[in-house]
């Protein structure tokens, strides 16, 4: 029960860090700013992978950085994975209104217990227009 009144809470946090959908129909005209439709994988970088001693969750540090000449949200997802390569389970992060060129730190946190050392790898960035 606890896991996934966490769950709902990580996702409302999610959705209020991304702000604007992309699905939601616009009334002004996008930004004239140009950037890249798929975020590079050097944006996210990451800087720590362990497994909570107390809840057994695993959680990547991440480095988020801008590469875009606008500012932008951003949502990372991450897989955690034992050393033959099996997954063990997955968590996002998001920040929001990065600007150009700026760097955030963020966490990505599993909700699985899993024992032992991980590995954490990002699976999938996306990236939106900040309004």
């Amino acid at each position: 029960m606890t896991g996934a009144l966490v769950l709902l809470v990580l996702l409302g946090a999610l959705v209020s860090a991304v702000g604007d959908s992309p699905w939601k129909e616009r009334s002004s005209p996008p930004s004239q700013t140009p950037q890249r439709a798929e975020p590079s994988a050097e944006d996210v970088k990451v800087t720590g992978c362990e497994v909570n001693g107390l809840t057994m969750w695993p959680a990547a540090d991440l480095e988020i950085t801008n590469s875009t000449e606008a500012k932008a949200n951003y949502v990372v997802s991450v897989e955690f994975v034992d050393a033959a390569g099996t997954r063990l389970g997955e968590g996002m992060a998001a920040t929001s209104n990065l600007a150009a060129g700026q760097t955030a730190r963020e966490k990505a946190q599993g909700l699985d217990q899993v024992s032992g050392k991980v590995a954490c790898k990002v699976t999938k960035v996306m990236r939106y227009p900040s309004h």
